[in-house]
């Protein structure tokens, strides 16, 4: 009797449908905001997350790996854009007043990078998170019916 019972119980766990959050991601004005089921989560949790799903996780490595070369590039230009200030604010007036073109091509150009490696960070970390969304879309159902074959219940995918 117990194991009758247990088999039933058991068989009906199974039968419900049981599905994992998806990722919803708000971009703030300090980075990125994660949430699932509507709670704040951290960026070790979604990392831990996006390697359940290997597209998903060859994203997030892509993200990850361009939103670093934003960092850089945004050093890069802090560094470019003090020595062109310095240079055009030189307290030596017997200088000429011509301005140095190094820093100022540095500063251009480390812009321009940061700008292609945050809008490229920015699309891997969208489709990251839609890839790992979309191992959510198969629903895997299955139910119990009557059996076909004689007396008792069977379980149906």
């Amino acid at each position: 009797m117990i194991y009758k019972l247990f088999s039933i119980s058991l068989l009906v766990l199974i039968s419900l449908s049981s599905t994992a959050q998806e990722i919803t991601h708000f971009q703030t004005f300090w980075g990125s905001a994660y949430y699932e089921d509507g709670e704040s989560v951290d960026m070790s949790y979604i990392d831990s997350v996006m390697k359940t799903d290997p597209t998903s996780e060859e994203h997030w490595k892509k993200f990850k790996r361009n939103r670093n070369a934003f960092i850089v590039t945004g050093i890069a230009q802090i560094g470019f854009t003090i020595w062109m200030l310095e240079d055009i604010f030189d307290d030596d007036f017997g200088r000429s007043s011509d301005l140095d073109i190094v820093p100022v091509v540095g500063a251009t150009v480390s812009l321009v990078a940061g700008l292609v490696f945050q809008l490229r960070a920015l699309k891997f970390q969208r489709e990251a998170i839609h890839s790992y969304n979309r191992t959510f879309d198969v629903a895997e159902t299955s139910y119990i019916s009557p059996s076909r074959e004689g007396l008792g219940i069977a379980l149906n995918f």
